[in-house]
């Protein structure tokens, strides 16, 4: 087990790229508002059957530009109070390691 763990940490370490894929719970980790708890805090404000996905997509840029334009000025505010924790430390020094490879 031990030599499959240092084998993986090898493989990222000298990888030219890594795709890392994520869910909400990144962000949520920091505090932040995933998209469903966002819906919730928005409340009336999105109005009656509207959910987070509904004034994210760009049907609502379209349709409800102000609604669209709301939800994302809300989020982006929610992004920008943010404290990253640790794991984003973690992502940041493989990304500079890798650019530091690069040059």
């Amino acid at each position: 087990m031990q030599t499959s763990i240092h084998e993986a940490a090898r493989a990222v370490e000298e990888a030219d790229f890594l795709l890392l894929a994520s869910g909400a719970g990144l962000s949520a980790d920091s505090g932040m508002a995933t998209f469903a708890t966002l819906t919730s805090k928005m409340g009336e404000a999105l109005g009656e059957g509207v959910t987070y996905d509904v004034a994210a997509g760009f049907d609502c840029f379209t349709k409800d530009p102000s609604l669209f334009y709301g939800f994302w000025f809300a989020s982006a505010r929610g992004y920008a109070d943010g404290e990253p924790h640790a794991g984003y430390g973690v992502l940041r020094a493989w990304r500079e390691r890798a650019e530091a490879r690069a040059e």
